[in-house]
């Protein structure tokens, strides 16, 4: 997509608290929630793509750049629903 981020995340890498850039520990998470596909795909109901007896317009015209970009405010917009008191977006990766 354009403007996006790739996040390599090697499993070797992972460790617990704040990375120290050691082979062995280059990156850690905290589970802050999650947003589903299928909430996601309810917001657009239609009749553009189905599974399991559900259909939704949400991944109409797939690779238009501006359909991406309201795809990724719309993931936004509802993680930020559910979890008002989290960081709905991840700060501008380090370049090294």
């Amino acid at each position: 997509a354009p403007q996006g981020v790739w996040y390599s995340l090697p499993l070797g890498g992972r460790c617990e608290g704040e990375p120290t850039g050691e082979s062995d520990c280059t990156w850690s998470y905290e589970h802050k929630g999650h947003v589903t596909l299928a909430e996601l795909e309810e917001l657009s109901p239609g009749s553009d793509n189905c599974c399991s007896g559900r259909c939704s317009d949400f991944w109409k015209e797939q690779w238009d750049p501006t359909d991406m970009a309201w795809r990724s405010s719309v993931a936004l917009w509802l993680f930020r629903s559910k979890y008002p008191a989290e960081a709905a977006d991840l700060p501008e990766p380090l370049c090294d």
